[in-house]
């Protein structure tokens, strides 16, 4: 686990919240696990685009996989990059092998990885989301379905790959001061 405390962690990264409701809302497990995807993917591109002020563009990171390797080659703590590897994972067994599911076993290993990063991420976790007027949702994660327990769990992947600078930047000066 890794052992980083915010009291407030503002977001420098906005994810695409509609993309992530449609994603919620979808029937479609094929559908809902692209959008997450890309979400992710949008998050690995802003955490390189700030940790490397905009140089990470010359080594032709195309692939999500080759965006998270170039964190981790720049000190990202693999903690953080579990989960966003594993939905890379399933994204391309989705894309490449016939899979048309997420089944249970993928989204408890998800969330186990998001869990090491955020503990506090449980059973009991509530989870509540609105769209304007028009949309609400409200429940805790125990009574989630397979596709909503996945797509709150890359809600947490987005914030800790695309706030990736802030959480690094604060593990190396913990660090750093435990070596003192």
């Amino acid at each position: 686990m890794i052992d980083v405390e915010f009291d407030t962690l503002t977001m420098a990264h906005q994810p695409e919240t509609s993309r992530l409701v449609a994603a919620l809302r979808s029937e479609d497990d094929i559908g809902a696990v692209i959008r997450c995807h890309f979400e992710v993917e949008r998050a690995a591109e802003h955490a390189l685009e700030v940790i490397t002020q905009g140089r990470f563009k010359v080594a032709r990171a195309n692939y999500l996989s080759e965006k998270l390797n170039l964190l981790e080659i720049l000190g990202a703590p693999q903690a953080f990059l579990g989960a966003a590897r594993l939905m890379n994972k399933h994204r391309n067994g989705l894309a490449h092998r016939g899979v048309d599911q997420i089944t249970a076993e993928q989204e408890a290993e998800y969330s186990a990885a998001v869990r090491r990063v955020f503990p506090q991420y449980g059973e009991d976790f509530r989870l509540r989301a609105t769209k304007g007027t028009d949309w609400s949702f409200e429940k805790i994660y125990a009574d989630c379905s397979v596709r909503e327990r996945y797509v709150w769990s890359t809600g947490f992947v987005i914030v800790m790959v695309g706030e990736l600078p802030q959480f690094m930047a604060k593990y190396f000066a913990t660090a750093a001061q435990r070596q003192e």
